[in-house]
C-alpha cells in the first residue's frame, strides 16, 4: 500500500515534467529563444505532448480503475519516456512510448470488453496510439503519425462523452451518426491526406463537433453552479474548436502556419478544453484527495487561454510569426497557471479538512 501511494505521487510528477517540457519545446519551435537541453528536444514537441504527457495522463486514469495494479507501470513508462526524449535519447524514448501504448491497450481491453459503442471507441483509441508510435519510429515523419495520434485522443474523448451521456434519450439519427463518424474517421486514416484523406478527416471532425454540441450532456451542466457550469462551458468551447479544426483540415495546405493552426486548434482548443473541464473529476480522485471548491479565477484563466488560442489561430492564418510567439507564451502560461491554481486550492482544501 505504501509503494502504491508513492507510485501514485510519482506518476503526476512525471506527467507535469512532460507538460512543462512540451510547452518549453513548443515555444522553441515557434522561434522563442529558450535554453536548449538537447538539440533534438524541440523537434520532438508533438511526441512529448501526445505520448509523454497525454499518454501518461490517460493511462494513469485507466490504470487506477483496473483490477490489476501492476497496470500502474504503464503510465510510469509513458512518463519516463519524456525524460529520454528531453535529453536527446530519441530511440529509447520512442521504444518506451511504444511499450506504453501497447500496455495501455492491454489495460483498457479487459475494462471495455462488452463492446458497446463507448467500448469500441476506447479500444480504437488505444490501437491508434500504437499505430501512430509505430509510424513515427518507422518513418520519422510527424505528419504521418499525427492523424493516428489525433485518433487516439479523439476516440478516447468521444468514448468518455458517450459513456457519460449514454443515459440521455437520443434519436435513431443520433445513433446512426455516431457510427458514421467512426467509419469516416477510420476511412480517413486509410486515404492519403494528399488524395482527399484530409477532406474526409475534416468532415469527420466537423460531424463529431456537431454531434457533441447537440447530443452531449454538457448543455445540462450550464444550469448548475460551480465546477458543473465551468465544465459545461469549457466542454462546449472545446466542441466548437473541434469543428474549427475540422474546417481547417479541409484544406490540403500543409505549410508551417497552416499545419500549426490545424494541429493546435485540435490539441489546445479541443483536448485541453476537455482536460480543463474534467480536471476536478480526474485529478483529485486519482490522487485520493478531496476536490477544491470552485473559484471564479478559473474563468479568468480560461478566458486568457482562449484569447491566446484565438490570437494564435489568426496569426497562423495570416502568417504573423511574432504575434504567434506571444500567443504561444500566453497559452502555455495559462495552462501552467490552471494546474498550479488547481494544485494550490486542492492543498488548501486538504489543510482545512485536517
Amino acid at each position: 500500500m505504501v509503494l502504491k501511494n508513492i507510485i501514485i505521487r510519482i506518476i503526476p510528477a512525471l506527467g507535469l515534467i512532460a507538460l512543462i517540457t512540451g510547452i518549453w519545446t513548443g515555444l522553441q519551435r515557434m522561434g522563442y529563444s529558450l535554453p536548449m537541453i538537447s538539440l533534438s528536444a524541440a523537434s520532438l514537441h508533438g511526441l512529448i505532448m501526445t505520448g509523454s504527457f497525454l499518454g501518461t495522463l490517460l493511462s494513469f486514469e485507466r490504470a487506477m480503475i483496473s483490477r490489476y495494479k501492476i497496470s500502474l507501470i504503464v503510465p510510469i513508462i509513458a512518463g519516463i519516456s519524456g525524460v529520454f526524449l528531453l535529453t536527446g535519447q530519441t530511440n529509447i524514448g520512442q521504444i518506451l512510448l511504444l511499450i506504453a501504448s501497447i500496455g495501455y491497450l492491454t489495460i483498457i481491453f479487459p475494462i471495455y470488453l462488452k463492446f458497446n459503442t463507448p467500448d469500441i471507441f476506447f479500444n480504437l483509441g488505444g490501437l491508434c496510439w500504437i499505430l501512430g508510435n509505430v509510424l513515427i519510429m518507422k518513418t520519422g515523419l510527424f505528419p504521418q503519425a499525427l492523424p493516428w495520434w489525433i485518433g487516439f485522443l479523439f476516440f478516447t474523448i468521444f468514448a468518455e462523452r458517450l459513456a457519460i451521456s449514454q443515459f440521455l434519450k437520443k434519436s435513431v439519427a443520433a445513433s446512426v451518426l455516431k457510427w458514421i463518424i467512426l467509419v469516416l474517421f477510420l476511412l480517413s486514416l486509410m486515404i492519403p491526406f494528399h488524395n482527399s484523406g484530409n477532406i474526409v478527416f475534416g468532415i469527420t471532425l466537423i460531424l463529431a463537433s456537431l454531434w457533441l454540441l447537440k447530443f452531449d450532456m454538457a448543455i445540462f451542466s450550464l444550469k448548475k453552479a460551480g465546477w458543473h457550469r465551468f465544465s459545461g462551458i469549457t466542454l462546449l468551447i472545446g466542441y466548437v474548436w473541434l469543428g474549427i479544426s475540422g474546417i481547417l483540415f479541409l484544406s490540403d495546405k500543409m505549410d508551417l502556419f497552416n499545419y500549426d493552426a490545424k494541429v493546435h486548434t485540435f490539441y489546445l482548443g479541443f483536448v485541453f478544453s476537455m482536460i480543463f473541464a474534467h480536471a476536478t473529476h480526474i485529478f483529485p480522485p486519482l490522487l485520493k484527495v478531496a476536490a477544491p471548491k470552485f473559484n471564479p479565477i478559473f474563468y479568468i484563466i480560461l478566458i486568457l487561454f482562449e484569447v491566446a488560442l484565438i490570437t494564435r489561430t489568426i496569426s497562423d492564418l495570416f502568417h504573423l510569426p511574432e504575434i504567434r510567439i506571444y500567443s504561444g507564451i500566453v497559452s502555455g502560461s495559462a495552462i501552467l497557471l490552471f494546474f498550479a491554481t488547481l494544485g494550490i486550492m486542492t492543498y488548501l482544501k486538504q489543510k482545512d479538512n485536517s
